[in-house]
């Protein structure tokens, strides 16, 4: 490529990508411009003790996915800014079952470049910044990789929009991590593609980068779908390869599987402790015949894929008159964002138009989009990678492989836009015809569900019919471009304005209203029961009690898991994908049965006061919604939410017997803990912290000697006199991965910088 060719090619995805951060700050311009939170905050004030000023009326329909943005992420995002700003790797979170890992939870993404925002700005102002800045990449990158494969500048832009704002990446938008994630799946295609057609050092180097920040991003499973992706490119890339030149198939080969090795080691730091935390947690284990059927009866049915032709057809959770209804395969309330499929009307055209394209590149995206219906659907693809491949078995919703089908639709739709600028032939019309065939199939399927499952036949009636105007739309927009664009250039023009135009208002249109903002000051908001637990706590535990959640309406808690880390006051319950089999042992030994509600095995509460076992936890308070009669108990604050003293308790910090001497906390941080104890005669020392492995407890600079107990924390004997005990948590899986992660990331810069100052290569 000459110089001002290059500069072109240049200076055109620049274009692009000023063109993504344009429609994507329309998207997020309410965080963006009038300082609201990228967070559904508004449900905070549904729970105690916030409820006393909550606005039941008029509310939208409860989003548990929306909850876990502000019970999951902003917690983890807020604790890990902390720690930094205080000189801390954000290793471990002390506010949470007692203790657990931070960094070793690959959602709270703590060594993910992309996330440098939550440790420079305010974490209720980086959400929104984040999601600004991944949607502009999704749409870049996805643009990058259709004009790596030949597209024109107009369809790729397309590409890139359908890709970046389908009801999928909106749907998910609120966790980060998805987002996250899927934004770098088009560019690990493009470089695999580049290294096919080029196997340099420098290609290598590329692969291995955007590997490792997609492992890095913060959701393993939609990882390993982008991996999938990956995998298909490489597939047709040595296809290729080995038609034209045996020896260049097998260089590439080694280059492909050198840098996916790279790729992992690159993301070390991260994988290692996550494996670890596994290792550790109840949710790994052999893959049962038990689990496979709990795991495929939350797919969804066929029926939903309906929904990609008329998004609303079964309800949304962002209209309060018309909220979502559907069901899994096995008959499982479900959740809109586990099924969301639909990149627009317009778009879907043009992709069954780009099936019969003369393309090559249309099977590469055909085959991603079969591959994510087939993983989304529950079909024998998924029984043999739950039972074969490692760690899939934990992953979550097979519905979250229609990813892969936006992803298809968005490259195949760039396709049918490049194959209608050529010219219409009947190839358009088939492709036409197979879609309105489709769209009878899979309306007959929803029927047939809807029969099953009775839902409200008024309701389904008039979402399509709310959704009809989408495909008025579609007709027009094609008919103008593809047919009567033929009589002239401006009509040619209008018709591809009406196209971008009519995609950019659909897709909007449905993600603009899911999600929800919130001033700041609703975000956790300091009530007076939580400053008194905040000025009277130390360094002891709090015990909220409760019952029972639901998925499905707003639920009736206290301080629900993980709120009370924002206020930094140490809990016995936690909400986590991974948490160790010890915390849920004991969990379940607080609680005399299964700690975790029905609906939402991730969580831990703790469901009755046990006096005894409850003081052995560390705890200094116990919370309530309402009075409970418990002589061990001392009523010391009833507004908003009961706060009880346990009588008797000594913390986290223990002595048996307790007045065999003395005990001074020296420091008491994340990761490093010391005391000074000075007994009169032996005694058996407890820290009520959870014993993960990578913490080391010394006494008087020795290696302490630990006694056996049946729960998860510190048990050391300790004879008459003063000592030093110090405990610090310094995480083998930690120190290996960062070594190897610095190791990887020098190979990759060193090639980048040698590049610049050696020749190129020829081509294979």
């Amino acid at each position: 490529m000459n110089t001002p060719r290059k500069h072109r090619a240049l200076l055109d995805r620049l274009i692009l990508l000023a063109a993504y951060m344009v429609l994507s700050a329309v998207l997020m311009w309410p965080c963006l411009m009038e300082g609201r939170a990228f967070l559904p905050a508004q449900d905070i004030a549904h729970f105690t003790p916030w409820n006393a000023t909550a606005i039941t009326s008029n509310r939208r329909q409860w989003n548990p996915l929306g909850w876990d943005a502000v019970a999951q992420i902003y917690p983890w995002r807020l604790l890990a800014s902390r720690l930094f700003h205080r000189g801390w790797i954000p290793l471990w979170n002390p506010y949470s079952f007692c203790g657990t890992p931070l960094a070793a939870n690959d959602q709270s993404a703590v060594f993910y470049p992309g996330n440098l925002l939550f440790w420079v700005l305010p974490v209720w102002r980086a959400l929104g910044w984040t999601a600004w800045l991944h949607l502009t990449l999704a749409g870049w990158f996805m643009a990058l990789l259709c004009l790596q494969l030949g597209r024109s500048r107009i369809a790729a832009f397309l590409a890139g929009i359908i890709y970046a704002t389908c009801s999928w990446q909106t749907s998910w938008l609120l966790l980060p991590t998805f987002l996250c994630t899927a934004v770098w799946i088009p560019l690990m295609m493009l470089t695999v593609i580049q290294l096919g057609s080029r196997c340099s050092l420098l290609n290598m180097a590329k692969m291995a980068a955007v590997g490792g920040m997609l492992l890095l991003a913060g959701h393993l499973q939609i990882a390993l779908y982008g991996w999938f992706a990956a995998l298909v490119s490489g597939f047709f890339v040595l296809w290729s390869r080995f038609q034209s030149n045996r020896r260049s198939g097998l260089i590439t080969l080694f280059g492909l599987f050198a840098a996916t090795a790279v790729s992992f080691i690159l993301a070390s730091v991260q994988l290692l402790p996550t494996y670890e935390l596994s290792r550790n947690s109840p949710r790994t284990g052999a893959p049962t015949s038990a689990g496979y059927r709990a795991y495929v009866a939350y797919a969804p049915p066929l029926a939903n894929l309906a929904t990609l032709y008329s998004p609303n057809l079964f309800g949304n959770p962002s209209h309060p008159g018309d909220p979502y209804y559907g069901v899994s395969q096995g008959g499982i309330p479900f959740n809109f964002a586990e099924g969301a499929v639909y990149f627009g009307a317009i778009p879907l055209c043009l992709a069954f138009i780009g099936l019969y394209a003369p393309e090559p590149n249309r099977r590469l995206f055909g085959i991603i989009a079969l591959l994510g219906l087939l993983l989304a659907l529950g079909t024998l693809l998924d029984e043999l990678l739950y039972f074969e491949l490692p760690g899939f078995a934990a992953s979550g919703s097979p519905g979250r492989a229609l990813l892969l089908v936006d992803l298809g639709g968005a490259g195949l739709a760039a396709i049918g836009l490049d194959s209608m600028r050529s010219r219409w032939d009947r190839r358009h019309l088939y492709g036409l015809i197979t879609l309105a065939s489709a769209a009878v199939v899979t309306f007959g399927l929803a029927a047939l569900w809807l029969n099953r499952y009775p839902g409200p036949f008024n309701g389904v009636l008039s979402a399509a019919a709310g959704d009809g105007w989408r495909w008025i739309a579609a007709f027009v927009a094609l008919s103008v471009y593809g047919l009567i664009g033929k009589a002239g250039m401006l009509l040619k023009r209008i018709g591809l304005v009406l196209i971008f135009g009519l995609t950019i208002a659909d897709l909007f249109k449905l993600g603009m209203a899911y999600n929800q903002t919130a001033p700041p000051q609703a975000i956790y908001p300091v009530t007076a029961g939580i400053r008194y637990l905040q000025n009277h706590m130390g360094h002891d535990r709090i015990m909220p009690i409760n019952s029972r959640w639901s998925l499905f309406e707003y639920p009736d808690a206290v301080l629900p898991p993980n709120s009370a880390s924002v206020y930094q006051l140490r809990d016995a319950q936690g909400y986590d994908s991974l948490f160790t089999r010890t915390d849920k042992a004991f969990s379940n030994r607080l609680s005399g049965g299964d700690s975790s509600p029905i609906e939402v095995g991730n969580m831990i509460f703790v469901k009755r006061i046990a006096p005894a076992l409850d003081a052995s936890a560390g705890v200094k308070y116990v919370v309530t919604k309402a009075p409970v009669t418990i002589p061990q108990l001392q009523l010391v604050h009833g507004g908003g939410m009961y706060i009880y003293r346990l009588i008797g308790s000594q913390g986290r910090a223990q002595l048996h017997p307790r007045n065999a001497g003395t005990m001074t906390w020296l420091r008491d941080d994340p990761t490093r803990i010391s005391l000074l104890v000075t007994l009169l005669r032996p005694a058996e020392f407890t820290l009520a912290e959870s014993r993960y492995p990578g913490w080391k407890a010394k006494l008087d600079g020795r290696p302490a000697p630990l006694l056996p107990a049946n729960d998860p924390f510190w048990h050391i004997a300790l004879s008459a006199g003063t000592h030093r005990l110090t405990f610090r948590y310094r995480p083998v899986s930690y120190r290996l991965g960062l070594y190897l992660t610095g190791l990887a990331l020098a190979m990759i810069v060193g090639i980048g910088i040698g590049s610049r100052f050696t020749a190129p290569q020829s081509r294979n």
